[in-house]
């Protein structure tokens, strides 16, 4: 294996490549021998690349491995492996998981490690079914993408519906009106969806917008001490 020069750990999108991370992901739908990380470039993927990943990024370190460690390509999936991956038989047959399940799937999964929602407000508000407003209809649906990811499996891809519907009821106007909802929306695209549908410039772009308008809102404040309260459970 050739030496890797620093010019060549730079990996640079070529000047005719699709750079449209929608079409690259429609054109090969994620399945378990496909899945990597692009937003964290974890990977070796063999795909076009849709963004500049510069020397200091984890992918020029796995190039060095790589190079370092000839062995490590034969354990690395071929370019027709990964457009022709194996068809495995789907394990449940049974209905499609209710939008309760999958909201118990977020909160059972992702929320222990992203506690971005408020459990008992968001089940209340879901369960009385009071308000269709959009705000709080693009983070609803974009907690049941991520529920659907864990409750129905890898090769199942309704969680795109779910993703798409969240997107539908987002606007650059949102941009100009913050507010929590929108913040944690915004989040959960950037910070989770976008890493499972290996969407790099997408997750950047919302997270960036997700983390301004935190700013704006003031979220990166401590809370006000209580002084009376610190009294009361000290005493």
């Amino acid at each position: 294996m050739e030496r890797p020069g620093l010019e060549s750990l730079h990996a640079i999108p070529g000047e005719h490549e699709q750079l449209d991370e929608n079409q690259c992901a429609s054109a090969s739908e994620e399945s378990e021998e496909q899945i990597s990380d692009d937003v964290n470039a974890l990977s070796l993927p063999a795909r076009n690349l849709t963004s500049y990943l510069g020397v200091s990024s984890i992918q020029a370190a796995l190039k060095v491995i790589a190079w370092l460690h000839p062995q490590l390509n034969s354990h690395l999936p071929s370019p027709n492996e990964q457009r022709h991956p194996h068809h495995r038989s789907s394990i449940s047959a049974g209905l499609p998981p209710t939008e309760l399940q999958l909201l118990d799937a977020y909160f059972e999964n992702f929320q222990p490690f992203s506690p971005l929602i408020d459990e008992d407000t968001c089940r209340s508000t879901f369960i009385s079914g009071r308000r269709n407003d959009d705000r709080w209809l693009a983070l609803l649906n974009i907690i049941l993408a991520l529920g659907s990811i864990t409750a129905a499996g890898v090769d199942n891809h309704n969680h795109r519906a779910y993703f798409e519907r969240s997107m539908s009821f987002l606007n650059l106007k949102v941009l100009g009106n913050p507010s929590l909802e929108v913040v944690q929306t915004l989040g959960l695209m950037g910070g989770w969806y976008c890493h499972y549908i290996s969407q790099p410039n997408m997750g950047y772009a919302l997270m960036g917008a997700s983390l301004r308008m935190a700013v704006t809102l003031g979220l990166q404040r401590e809370p006000p001490f209580d002084s009376h309260s610190m009294g009361a459970s000290t005493a």
